[in-house]
């Protein structure tokens, strides 16, 4: 038995030799410790670009934006890129609602004394906060 895989071996490497092309490049190789841990790292690395790039949207198409009652939107939360990456929002919904909100609540404060001021449009509730003009996705 093991004479004949002896055979089998040398005829493979014969052809290989004959035929260069199907020689092996070792240094083109590359071995990882897992498969699946190399393609938990690419998607891992995926979904961090994916929310840099929504970051990056979200920021150039928000901020400077006015509302409808003067209140300039000079920053956004992480709290607020993280939710709208979750339930995919797109800032349009949050522009129809910060400039032509279906309803506006009176501004409120909780127990640590900040301000805010929700927006509720056809698809998305913006809560702003109107002393520093900081918002966050409720």
């Amino acid at each position: 038995m093991l004479f004949k895989e002896h055979k089998l071996n040398a005829t493979y490497r014969a052809y290989i030799d004959e035929h260069l092309f199907l020689a092996r490049n070792v240094k083109r190789e590359h071995y990882y410790y897992n498969p699946d841990s190399y393609a938990k790292q690419e998607f891992k690395l995926q979904k961090e670009k994916d929310i840099f790039d929504k970051q990056r949207e979200l920021k150039s198409g928000i901020i400077g934006v006015t509302t409808i009652d003067d209140i300039e939107i000079k920053d956004i939360s992480q709290h607020l890129i993280e939710r709208i990456i979750e339930r995919s929002g797109t800032s349009e919904t949050i522009l129809s609602a910060l400039k032509n909100p279906l309803e506006m609540t009176y501004t409120k404060y909780d127990e640590n004394g900040r301000s805010s001021k929700q927006y509720r449009g056809a698809v998305t509730t913006v809560a702003v906060n109107p002393e520093i003009g900081k918002y966050r996705f409720d």
